[in-house]
């Protein structure tokens, strides 16, 4: 019993400290000037000519926001299975049942991110930056 509350006790502090840092992690990102300047553009992008952008910008834009749907899904999920887990209570398929949702939210996020990482490369090879030197 003495290790179940300590397992309990382990779990909770985990996901409190997770929590916490992600939290601390997106607050920084929300006041960083780099994050305003972005929405001071996409403001500009709404009150100017309306285009769309060019074709690598919307494929971006939609990688962005899937990846940034799929991380936010695997995070949420990972809080259910942290709670799934507490409240199991020494019921060991409980807590072999929440170590399964962490283990797939983990595989979840590991996926998204190399699927964000080699769209980033395919849309770096089919439409490459201009920079000085490839411009004439």
């Amino acid at each position: 019993m003495k290790k179940i509350k300590q397992r309990l006790l382990s779990s909770s502090a985990s996901i409190v400290v997770g929590t916490t840092v992600l939290t601390l992690s997106l607050a920084e990102r929300l006041v960083s000037a780099q994050f305003i300047e972005d929405a001071q553009k996409g403001i500009e992008n709404i009150e100017g000519d309306n285009s769309p952008g060019t074709v690598p910008d919307i494929l971006q834009n939609v990688v962005n926001l899937l990846l940034f749907l799929v991380g936010a899904f695997s995070v949420i999920m990972l809080i259910i299975a942290g709670f799934r887990f507490v409240m199991s209570a020494g019921d060991t398929q409980g807590a072999a049942n929440a170590r399964n949702m962490v283990l797939y939210s983990v595989i979840g996020l590991i996926v998204a991110v190399s699927a964000y990482g080699i769209a980033s490369w395919v849309l770096g090879r089919l439409y490459p930056t201009p920079t000085p030197a490839n411009i004439r």
